[in-house]
């Protein structure tokens, strides 16, 4: 579908953005271990964020990433389905945690009330939990992750 250079761009662009994404988040989990003044309810979800985004890094970068080396998914239907659930997994992890985040500053700023370490492990459970539902309903045959094959035809 693309040339052997597109592919090989896309190649470059996907490891950079996995590599970036990995070692930037890696930092992140460093500091909070290392500064106990990080340790806040608040850094709690930022780490949650940070976890997600490695798992996609880890996950979601190499099987893109081989499959660009290769010009073509390289993967077969359970490979398939794991990209589009981890992905999809991580993804939503990450953006209910930024929802959950923009909810904690609403009640900080509005009502002056300071989470505590509690709600914010129910809040990051509730999140994995969410996030798993909709996720995992596919792998139980509600709906479905599939690989769509794109096909060009000359005329």
């Amino acid at each position: 579908l693309f040339s052997q250079g597109t592919y090989e761009f896309l190649a470059v662009l996907i490891a950079t953005i996995g590599i970036l994404g990995f070692c930037n988040n890696l930092l992140v989990l460093v500091l909070y271990y290392k500064f106990k003044r990080l340790r806040t309810p608040t850094s709690l979800l930022l780490v949650n964020i940070s976890i997600s985004d490695i798992l996609v890094s880890v996950f979601g970068v190499t099987f893109t990433f081989l499959s660009c080396l290769k010009r073509r998914w390289v993967w077969d239907n359970a490979g398939c389905i794991w990209d589009g659930f981890s992905n999809s997994l991580f993804g939503i992890v990450s953006i209910m945690t930024l929802t959950v985040l923009a909810y904690e500053r609403y009640i900080r700023v509005v009502h002056a009330k300071v989470i505590d370490f509690s709600w914010t492990w129910r809040a990051i459970t509730y999140i994995w939990l969410y996030s798993l539902g909709w996720t995992g309903a596919p792998l139980i045959g509600w709906n479905s992750f599939t690989n769509i094959k794109i096909t060009s035809k000359v005329q």
